[in-house]
């Protein structure tokens, strides 16, 4: 849900500026996947994709990898992305397939194929899956709605988990491998316009609006070092120590301040140190011996 509501705010603004979106999906060759079993090559594949698609006047958009076919543990990565395009014709989609298919043919040291077809000596690459489809904004109201919820399945289907039965090859592969990208500059971005529900819904969750100008700004909290887990945490104050109605319920007796400024009289909670152990109970015991006297061990 938090991969969710990050990316369809960014793609509805897109419809709402009356732009088509546009859904990608290229998928390796099953004769070549063996050689996309680690993070640098699957970056590269990717990087391939967002600079070719930057190259074609594409300037922005948001690519994931899918990890696993319908059974959710084969290991069957492609690209699924979503950015602004309108209807692509057929030559240029056959094109692209046969740049893709020399790519894979570069990146993994295959030699092409060659074979005479009657007339003259051709070169034959690894074969491309590429399907593409396309999301018109809409005229009418039930237009309107029928694209957004087509959008919504859409950004779902494309941000779900897919390697759902644990694999442990796999696990190994995607570790700690950041799968979403989105790309462009934030510029070129269509600007979310937020209705008042939504500025009144965000300022409830920790942003604060400026009655003059109407922008939201991030309220950023005075933070303490936590030494248990070893970040740092927001600061919590007793209720004591200012009204009720200046500040946030964070658990029971405390509260967060909507205020950048902490008082000058405030004193956190005194904490115990925490109890550390001597040295020598970490240290091996010493062989005990009656003819060597020195070699015995006496902590106390």
């Amino acid at each position: 849900m938090r991969r969710f509501s990050k990316v369809l705010p960014r793609f509805k603004a897109m419809q709402q500026a009356g732009l088509s979106i546009g859904y990608l999906v290229v998928t390796i060759p099953i004769e070549l996947r063996h050689k996309f079993k680690d993070q640098e090559a699957l970056k590269a594949f990717r990087d391939y994709w967002r600079r070719k698609l930057k190259r074609e006047g594409y300037e922005y958009g948001a690519i994931r990898y899918h990890w696993a076919g319908e059974d959710g543990y084969r290991w069957n990565p492609h690209l699924n992305i979503l950015f602004p395009a309108g209807y692509i014709k057929e030559e240029t989609l056959s094109e692209w397939r046969k740049e893709l298919g020399q790519w894979f043919s570069d990146f993994c040291e295959i030699a092409p194929k060659k074979f005479w077809n009657g007339k003259k000596m051709v070169q034959e690459f690894p074969k491309a899956n590429l399907n593409f489809h396309y999301l018109k904004p809409g005229k009418t109201e039930k237009e309107k709605t029928d694209s957004e919820c087509k959008l919504v399945h859409w950004v779902k289907y494309i941000f779900r988990a897919t390697q759902t039965q644990y694999n442990k090859e796999t696990a190994t592969i995607i570790y700690k491998f950041r799968n979403t990208s989105i790309f462009g500059k934030k510029e070129s971005w269509p600007k979310i316009e937020l209705t008042q529900e939504q500025i009144l819904a965000q300022a409830l969750k920790g942003f604060e609006v400026d009655e003059e100008t109407g922008e939201v700004e991030k309220i950023t909290w005075h933070k303490d070092w936590n030494e248990n887990i070893q970040k740092f945490i927001p600061r919590r104050i007793p209720i004591g120590l200012f009204g009720a109605d200046e500040c946030q319920k964070l658990s029971a007796g405390f509260y967060r301040r909507l205020k950048r400024e902490i008082p000058m009289d405030y004193k956190p909670i005194y904490k115990p140190e925490r109890y550390l152990p001597p040295d020598w109970l970490d240290k091996p015991k010493k062989l005990c011996s009656p003819e060597k006297p020195e070699n015995m061990f006496c902590p106390f």
